[in-house]
């Protein structure tokens, strides 16, 4: 008889333990979209890639991982983005506002979730917007990562849209669910591919950059933007005023040859004591080159995208002396 309890019981515990097994697969977040789709156009190959699925496993790692959260995130989402565009762990930090660990895992959830359901509408603004810059500034090949914003900080100031353009032919497309529209996708790509461009055509990987070049660059890329989608407008290329564009210039003409981030936040972030307001380096860059286009109509897209910093500049009649 005992033999007979110490089965039953053993079927038992083998019976709970198999459906512990399937309600934890059933809990486990099933994605519809977790390849890559391959888009060539005019013989540029595109590979558009969801980056969904290890933010879930930064999700299910919090389930039982009682260590470090930060530590955490840069083990499941940073160093293995990282070590896919770069072929290395080339050292994406938390300190990157992109980068922000999410704490809400609920919220977070429910972010994949949204872009997993949108994927379609999201890859399909993306194969718009190769349509719409390809032609206008012929490249190379490049990815496109596509992960969700931190929930916890809203992308409206943004359109629902950040992210960035690396050294190794790829941007990350990060996507807040809640404010994204086909169009702001489209002209971030514009901005974003713009960028990859110019590495590609220009001396950037091999000169390292110094304050003025990146306000070029950023001006470039918007004017890029504003000549592929005529209707551009978002906050970070509202003209200055008299005043602020004096301020930032006295801030550029003695800053302009820096390498220090301290001065590129300056720039981004704003310095109210300095008089120098958010944005101020993508402002200034779109006004400078607005001027040198107009001044040059008969250049073209592909001429003034290689074009030296001190040339662009020359070319826009903007001095930065008073």
């Amino acid at each position: 008889m005992k033999k007979v309890f110490i089965f039953i019981l053993l079927m038992l515990t083998a019976a709970c333990s198999k459906e512990s097994d399937t309600e934890n697969k059933n809990n486990r977040l099933e994605l519809s979209k977790s390849s890559a789709v391959t888009y060539s156009f005019n013989g540029q190959e595109f590979q558009i890639i969801p980056y969904y699925e290890q933010y879930w496993d930064y999700i299910e790692a919090q389930k039982t991982d009682t260590g470090n959260i930060n530590e955490s995130f840069l083990l499941h989402v940073l160093n293995p983005l990282s070590t896919e565009i770069y072929g290395y762990n080339h050292g994406f930090t938390l300190d990157d506002p992109h980068f922000y660990p999410p704490r809400n895992m609920e919220k977070l959830q429910t972010y994949i979730q949204r872009l997993d359901q949108d994927h379609d509408k999201i890859v399909q603004a993306v194969k718009d917007a190769i349509d719409d810059s390809v032609p206008i500034l012929p490249g190379g090949d490049f990815q496109i990562y596509i992960i969700p914003s931190n929930p916890e900080k809203s992308l409206a100031y943004m359109n629902g849209v950040a992210g960035f353009a690396t050294t190794k032919d790829a941007m990350v497309m990060q996507i807040d669910p809640n404010e994204y529209t086909e169009e702001s996708i489209k002209t971030f790509f514009a901005h974003e591919y713009h960028h990859l461009v110019f590495m590609d055509i220009s001396d950037y990987r091999i000169s390292k950059p110094q304050l003025l070049d990146i306000m070029m660059m950023e001006g470039k890329a918007d004017a890029f933007t504003s000549i592929v989608y005529e209707d551009y407008y978002v906050g970070w290329i509202e003209p200055l005023d008299d005043e602020e564009e004096q301020n930032v210039k006295r801030f550029l003409q003695e800053k302009q040859t820096s390498y220090d981030h301290k001065d590129y936040s300056i720039m981004h972030n704003g310095n109210a004591p300095l008089g120098i307001p958010q944005w101020s380096h993508y402002r200034l860059g779109y006004q400078i080159m607005q001027q040198f286009i107009s001044k040059h109509p008969e250049m073209s897209v592909e001429d003034w995208t290689r074009l030296e910093t001190e040339k662009i500049m020359e070319g826009s009649g903007v001095s930065l002396r008073e």
